[in-house]
Order: C-alpha cells, then sequence, then structure tokens
C-alpha cells in the first residue's frame, strides 16, 4: 500500500488527474483523492511542528 502512496504523490506531482492515477493503479477514484488529501493534511502538520 505504501508504495502505491508514493506512486500516487509521484504522479500528481507530474499534474495528472485523479481519474487518470485511479485508471493506472486500478484504485477508486476517491480512494486516490482521500489518500493525497490525508497526505496534505500530514505535510500541514509536520511543518506546523517544524515551525514549534
Amino acid at each position: 500500500m505504501l508504495k502505491k502512496i508514493d506512486i500516487i504523490k509521484r504522479e500528481m506531482l507530474e499534474g495528472k488527474s485523479y481519474a487518470v492515477v485511479a485508471a493506472e493503479l486500478d484504485m477508486p477514484r476517491q480512494t486516490i483523492v482521500t489518500i493525497t488529501r490525508q497526505k496534505q493534511q500530514i505535510m500541514r502538520q509536520s511543518t506546523k511542528n517544524d515551525d514549534g
């Protein structure tokens, strides 16, 4: 699962749409959306923590 998340992250950075990524990974589009949103929240939280 973690490998898929890395792939999703890379594909999204390349500017691919959720639908394209979902089709390539054979996953539901909603799953991709959820994973990317969670990733963004985690990244935001980690930057908040870095600021002190």
